[in-house]
C-alpha cells in the first residue's frame, strides 16, 4: 500500500452552485448580459441637400436601415416675385409657382419611394458595424429582453430589473427548493438522455450502452417488480448490517459489532458513516495515489448552522457598507510596494500569473466516449439486471469503490474526468491544477459558437472565471502549478 494520509481530503472545487448563487439560487440570464439593444429612430423629416445636381435623403438617423440616394432631381433657387403690392399677373404667377413647388415636392416624395422611372436608386444593405443580426443573436437578444423587468428601476433593485422577467416566466417547479438557468438546462439534458434511452429502435453498439439501457429499464419497472418486492431488498441489507431495532430485522445489541458494520457500510456499500476514505493523488507528489481520510459530518455543511445563534444582521449590514466604501482603491505596484514593503509584490503577482498560465483544461467530454472498445473497458466488471433496481444501485456503489481502490496500483492520470459530461457544472482540481468544463454546460444560454463573443464572455466567462479563482482560494493557494502542495502564495 502506498500510504495513508490522515488529513482532510483535498476536494476539487466545482461551480456547484449549491455553494454559490451563480447557479442554483440565481434567477434568469446573468445580469451581466443586460445591454442596450436599441433601434434607430424613424422620426425626422426628409432633408434634401440643395446642391443643384443630386440629393441624398436621410430618413431619420438610423444607420442600420438602407440609405436612399437620388440623382437627377434638380432644384432652382428663386427670388421673391413681388413685394407688399402685387399685380394680378404677379399674383397668378405666385400661385402657379406654389402649385409647381407642391408638384415638385410630390415628385421628390415619390422618388424617395422609388416610383420615378429613370431615377437611379441605390440601397445600402450594410448593417450598423458591430451589431449581430444572425438568427442566434436575435434569439438570445429576445431572451435577454424577456428576462428583464423594465418596470423596475435598476438603481432600486438591479436583480429584479435584470432577472425579474425570467423569474415570472419560470415559477418554482414542484419538489424544487431552488430554480435557475442551471437547473433548467440540467432538466433539458436529462430529457435528451431520456429520449435516447426510450428509443427502442436505437442500436446499442457497446456493452456499456446496454448496461445503461438495462439500468434505465430497471428504474422504469414496467413489470412492477419494485412494488412486489416492497421493503425486502432494504430489509436484507439491514440484516447484513446487524439489523435495526425499529424494523423487524431482528436487531440484537449484544451481537452487533461496530467494526464489522462500519467495514460493511464503507467497503461493500461505499457509504461513509463516521468518516470517509478514498484513493486520491498525494498532495506532496501528485503523480502517485494514496489513501486519504476525511471527517464525517451532519447534513448541513457547517456546525454554525446548528449552534450559532448570534444576530448577524448588524454585522452583515456594516460589512456591506464598509465594502462599498473600501472596495475600489486603485494604485500602482510601486505604490503598493511602498505601502506594504514586507512582500515583493511584483514577484508575488508574477507567481500568480504563472500559476494561471499552467492551468490545464478539459472541455466537452472524455475521448473514450467516442471509442466503443475503450468505453466498454471503462465499465468492465459492472453488471446490471433489469428486475433488480435496488441491487443495481448497490452494484454501482461496489463497482465504483473497487475502481477507486485500483488507483493505488497506478500513477495519477491528469486526463481523468471526475464529472459526467452531461452535468451543467464545472470544477477545478488543485492537485492537478486542472479546470474542467463538461459539454452539459457548453450550450445556450451559457455558450453558443454563433453568439457574439461578448455574450459568451458574459455568460460562460462567469463560470470559467469562478473556477479559475479556485486556484487562489483557501485550498488552491496551497498548491503550485504542478499540483504539488507547497503553499506557494505564502512564499
Amino acid at each position: 500500500m502506498n500510504g495513508i494520509q490522515l488529513k482532510p481530503a483535498a476536494r476539487y472545487k466545482r461551480a456547484s452552485f449549491d455553494e454559490d448563487d451563480v447557479s442554483a439560487g440565481g434567477g434568469g440570464i446573468s445580469s451581466g448580459l443586460v445591454s442596450g439593444v436599441g433601434a434607430g429612430s424613424l422620426g425626422g423629416g426628409i432633408s434634401p441637400a440643395l446642391d443643384g445636381s443630386s440629393t441624398v435623403l436621410n430618413v431619420g438617423h438610423d444607420p442600420s436601415r438602407p440609405s436612399i440616394s437620388l440623382s437627377g432631381v434638380h432644384f432652382r433657387k428663386r427670388s421673391a416675385l413681388c413685394g407688399y403690392r402685387c399685380t394680378k399677373v404677379e399674383l397668378c404667377l405666385t400661385v402657379l409657382v406654389a402649385l409647381l413647388s407642391g408638384l415638385l415636392g410630390a415628385v421628390v416624395f415619390m422618388g424617395t419611394n422609388g416610383f420615378i422611372r429613370g431615377t437611379h436608386v441605390t440601397i445600402s444593405t450594410h448593417a450598423l458595424p458591430g451589431v449581430c443580426l444572425a438568427p442566434e443573436c436575435v434569439t438570445v437578444a429576445s431572451a435577454i429582453i424577456s428576462s428583464m423587468n423594465h418596470k423596475v428601476n435598476p438603481c432600486d433593485d438591479f436583480y429584479e430589473f435584470a432577472c425579474g422577467g425570467w423569474v415570472k416566466q419560470n415559477p418554482l417547479p414542484d419538489g424544487k427548493s431552488i430554480w435557475s438557468t442551471f437547473g433548467k438546462l440540467w432538466q433539458e439534458n436529462q430529457l435528451v438522455m431520456k429520449n435516447i434511452l426510450d428509443d427502442d429502435s436505437r442500436p446499442l453498439n457497446s456493452s456499456a450502452e446496454r448496461l445503461a439501457k438495462t439500468y434505465y429499464l430497471s428504474c422504469l419497472d414496467r413489470n412492477d417488480t419494485i412494488e412486489s418486492l416492497g421493503s425486502t431488498p432494504i430489509d436484507e441489507l439491514l440484516t447484513q448490517l446487524g439489523g435495526w431495532n425499529i424494523s423487524s430485522s431482528g436487531f440484537n445489541p449484544t451481537s452487533w459489532k461496530l467494526q464489522s458494520s462500519i467495514e460493511l457500510a464503507q467497503n461493500t456499500f461505499s457509504r461513509g458513516v463516521f468518516f470517509a476514505w478514498m484513493v486520491a493523488p498525494d498532495e506532496r507528489n501528485s503523480s502517485r495515489h494514496i489513501i486519504t481520510l476525511d471527517q464525517g459530518g451532519l447534513t448541513l455543511p457547517s456546525r454554525d448552522y446548528y449552534l450559532n445563534k448570534t444576530d448577524r444582521e448588524k454585522t452583515v449590514t456594516a460589512l456591506k457598507q464598509y465594502i462599498a466604501q473600501a472596495l475600489y482603491n486603485k494604485m500602482s505596484i510601486a505604490d503598493l510596494q511602498q505601502l506594504a514593503p514586507f512582500l515583493d509584490w511584483l514577484s508575488f503577482f508574477r507567481s500568480g500569473f504563472s500559476m494561471a498560465d499552467h492551468v490545464t483544461d478539459m472541455i466537452g467530454f472524455p475521448s473514450f466516449l467516442s471509442d466503443h472498445t475503450k468505453l466498454d473497458a471503462k465499465f468492465e466488471g459492472l453488471e446490471m439486471k433489469e428486475a433488480e433496481y435496488f441491487n443495481n444501485n448497490l452494484r454501482i456503489s461496489q463497482w465504483m469503490l473497487l475502481k477507486n481502490m485500483r488507483r493505488l496500483q497506478r500513477t495519477s492520470q491528469r486526463g481523468e474526468w471526475d464529472m459526467s459530461p452531461i452535468q451543467v457544472n464545472a470544477y477545478y482540481t488543485p492537485s492537478k491544477n486542472q479546470i474542467v468544463f463538461p459539454a452539459g454546460i457548453l450550450q445556450a444560454p451559457f455558450y453558443d459558437k454563433n453568439y457574439p463573443r461578448s455574450l459568451n464572455f458574459g455568460a460562460m466567462g462567469v463560470v470559467m472565471g469562478h473556477e479559475l479563482t479556485h486556484a487562489f482560494d483557501d485550498q488552491g493557494r496551497e498548491y503550485d502549478k504542478e499540483g504539488e502542495q507547497t503553499m506557494i502564495l505564502q512564499r
